[in-house]
């Protein structure tokens, strides 16, 4: 790939098919998220959360096999149909879960689980169609706003191999607490987040 003026590549934004270079050098605003520059047709999308219900397991399935396939073979060396399904339906909660919609277009899924001390992070898959588009960073940023959180501790875990996800939450103020062989354990106190 070419480098535009500055060092940014010259790529264009998945969903616009805008230029990179254009927008942060030519477009007379700039949008920036999480210290990256960002597509202004993108920083418009209209991202809402949406309580799941029982018959929105099937989705959750398949926005983890889309999302984690690829890590969990990297981890333990296959995917077991069988296994993942019994673990989605075992882990999947309604009241827990949510539907992450871009554009009224179901992208992803999101679980929380709140404790008196901390919220738990349990999932934050996005269909690959929705990834590096700054889905992910207003999903975070809604969470992050809401009652919910308010004077509470975010902890997660994310699979050693998947570097992408710990620089995401990183950006956001989560630092690592410990690590297991397979996992990393992150946290952000509400000092530490950045909203």
């Amino acid at each position: 790939m070419k480098r535009a003026p500055g060092g940014l590549r010259s790529a264009r934004c998945r969903r616009s098919r805008l230029s990179l270079a254009y927008i942060a050098f030519c477009a007379p605003l700039k949008y920036e998220l999480g210290g990256r520059y960002g597509c202004p047709v993108c920083m418009d999308m209209i991202v809402i959360l949406q309580p799941a219900e029982p018959d929105d397991v099937a989705f959750a399935y398949e926005v983890t096999e889309a999302a984690m396939r690829v890590y969990v073979e990297q981890t333990w060396g296959a995917w077991d149909v069988a296994l993942q399904l019994v673990n989605n339906a075992k882990s999947f909660d309604p009241s827990t879960h949510h539907l992450v919609l871009v554009d009224g277009k179901r992208a992803g899924i999101v679980a929380t689980v709140c404790a008196e001390s901390c919220v738990q992070l349990e999932k934050l898959y996005l269909l690959p169609a929705f990834q590096n588009l700054g889905v992910g960073s207003q999903v975070l940023l809604k969470l992050f706003q809401s009652s919910t959180f308010d004077g509470k501790a975010v902890r997660l875990r994310v699979l050693k191999v998947n570097e992408a996800a710990q620089r995401f939450y990183r950006r956001f103020g989560f630092v690592v607490t410990s690590t297991t062989p397979q996992r990393v354990f992150m946290e952000a106190s509400p000092a530490q987040r950045h909203v």
